[in-house]
């Protein structure tokens, strides 16, 4: 396939799909303590008592996740799970509280959800749902100037590895933590290295390994004043006293199923642009790239995926159910598939906005799965089957 796009700068992007981490303890007894400010102390309650169901939610997520992860990915964590920690407790019980000194302090046993722990590790892209992780790494190559968290020796991070991770994220699917283990010159012959792919494999639990270049070049188009006549491609609006550059990549992803059961993808794209300024001509070439690339990425990580939970043995399909707007909308969702007979196997697969997607494992076939799907019988909802593909059955969320 040949994808048409933007860039800046020789790009090399390596994403690994690996494992999940459980969700162990669920329930805790912790300490929550807040200082007292102007002897507002009901105030003060309030705060410990969010201090310690974030705590119970950190001793979760540490046994989950790790302690590097926590201390890798502390400021995402924080945003999904500490801002408003109580949205994860089932229920709680204060033990004892009370002023102390400046602080008010009180014990709590906590019980944490899982279903709603789950929820929030998906889409703070910590764990894919489907049992995924995805390690990013994205090496900029900007006429021999490199850019990314993974290489060696340690560079800035890269724009497009910024971009792609939080692309990733919203899919559902674990990024881990940067390591500077690859060396941009050896990763051409290392594709074809088996026993490099099986360490790669071993070190991450991985799965599927995608690998890409981008060449990028830049070059000055017209002096401030000169005019644009013959220029391509202009996204910008002229700016007085500002060059034009024209920029243009070349971008080819290689797909890998590290199991070697599924065949390679190549994923290749060529654009050229123009726009006033050097750098904001990369950078929107580089957003440009980011987005028609992701499309083509998302089948072929999806495809692969499937693929590799399939190899359990038994029918499986990925189903996919849009126009939900709340969780309980997805809890009934989810409540009503464990309800037919034909399934065996359920799992929550991945995120979008309004959408949530599903891995399951079922006896029969699909026409079977699809026709007990739409008779579900419910007074609240029914799910309406919607244009479908080979790796996707699709259903809308229609209440009534």
């Amino acid at each position: 396939m040949n994808i048409r796009q933007l860039i800046a700068g020789p790009v090399l992007g390596l994403v690994l799909v690996c494992a999940q981490s459980e969700l162990k303890t669920l329930s805790w007894t912790v300490e929550g303590k807040a200082d007292i400010s102007g002897n507002n102390i009901a105030s003060a309650r309030t705060r410990a008592l969010s201090a310690a169901f974030a705590e119970a939610i950190r001793g979760t997520l540490a046994e989950a996740l790790g302690e590097k992860v926590l201390k890798e990915r502390g400021k995402t964590i924080g945003e999904f799970f500490y801002k408003d920690p109580n949205q994860f407790v089932n229920r709680y019980k204060i033990v004892t509280e009370g002023p102390q000194d400046k602080s008010y302090v009180m014990q709590v046993e906590v019980e944490l959800s899982a279903d709603l722990m789950q929820v929030g590790l998906v889409q703070a892209g910590l764990v894919s749902s489907g049992g995924r992780v995805v390690i990013l790494a994205v090496i900029e190559d900007d006429a021999g100037a490199r850019k990314s968290d993974w290489i060696t020796p340690a560079a800035p991070q890269a724009l497009s590895e910024k971009l792609l991770t939080l692309e990733l994220q919203s899919w559902g699917y674990r990024l881990a933590g940067p390591d500077p283990i690859l060396e941009p010159a050896k990763l051409d012959r290392n594709l074809s290295d088996s026993a490099w792919l099986a360490k790669l494999r071993d070190k991450y639990g991985a799965e599927i390994l995608v690998l890409g270049k981008l060449e990028l070049s830049a070059e000055l188009k017209a002096k401030a004043g000169a005019g644009t006549s013959g220029a391509q491609n202009i996204e910008d609006t002229e700016e007085a006293g500002v060059d034009l550059y024209s920029a243009r990549s070349n971008l080819e992803l290689t797909v890998i199923d590290l199991s070697a059961a599924e065949k390679n993808q190549v994923l290749e794209t060529e654009q050229t642009l123009a726009a006033t300024g050097a750098d904001s001509a990369k950078t929107k070439a580089i957003e440009a790239a980011v987005r028609s690339i992701l499309p083509e990425l998302s089948i072929a990580l999806d495809r692969m995926s499937q693929a590799g939970l399939a190899r359990g043995g038994g029918s499986q399909e990925l189903l996919e159910v849009t126009g939900l707007i709340s969780f309980y909308q997805y809890r009934q969702v989810y409540d009503q598939f464990k309800k037919i007979e034909a399934v065996r196997d359920l799992r929550l697969y991945g995120f979008a906005p309004g959408t949530v997607k599903f891995s399951i494992r079922f006896s029969g076939d699909n026409e079977a799965l699809k026709k007990a799907i739409t008779q579900t019988k419910d007074p609240e909802f029914r799910l309406l089957p919607i244009e479908s593909d080979r790796e996707v059955l699709r259903f809308k969320f229609e209440s009534l």
